[in-house]
């Protein structure tokens, strides 16, 4: 009986922190669907290589900065290999890939291979039972032309995607 409980338990915080990331991804391709910084803990952090942003207020203004940019960006992040691993009762490392599809205007755009492909390995810890994110850390595998800017800023200076957007 025990074990079937850890199994019911392991398989809920699984389907929580799937939500969780699709949640994450929707709000981020949908700006209007409710605001990114809100599934984080308040000391949250995102990490993308040397670039680190902190606290809730940081990140809202990361994403109102980003959703402001012109001409518009439209984006799709599409998550997959969802791996959790334990830390605690109340704490998950999970990983995962996103494959981002962009282009800047409004959609229909034309659309010929995605512009990034990103490890993240996130830390999320579960609060009055809400699960959120203490940490992201996203880790460039693959970056194309159409990659946001602080992928391609992390491109060697003189790397021709870079020199393109400055």
């Amino acid at each position: 009986m025990m074990v079937e409980r850890v199994a019911v338990e392991q398989a809920s915080v699984e389907a929580e922190l799937a939500r969780l990331n699709a949640e994450y991804w929707f709000r981020v391709d949908r700006p209007q669907a409710g605001s990114v910084a809100q599934l984080y803990a308040d000391e949250g952090r995102m990490v993308f290589g040397e670039r680190r942003i902190e606290g809730r207020a940081a990140i809202e203004a990361f994403f109102l900065a980003r959703n402001a940019s012109r001409p518009v960006r439209t984006t799709r992040h599409v998550s997959s290999n969802l791996r959790l691993e334990a830390l605690g009762p109340d704490c998950v490392r999970v990983h995962s890939i996103i494959t981002v599809y962009s282009g800047l205007g409004v959609s229909p755009l034309e659309i010929d291979t995605p512009s990034s492909v990103v490890d993240f390995t996130d830390i999320c810890t579960r609060r009055d039972g809400r699960w959120t994110y203490v940490e992201r850390c996203g880790s460039a595998i693959f970056v194309g032309p159409g990659a946001a800017p602080f992928l391609l800023e992390q491109l060697p200076p003189q790397h021709r995607w870079r020199a393109a957007n400055p």
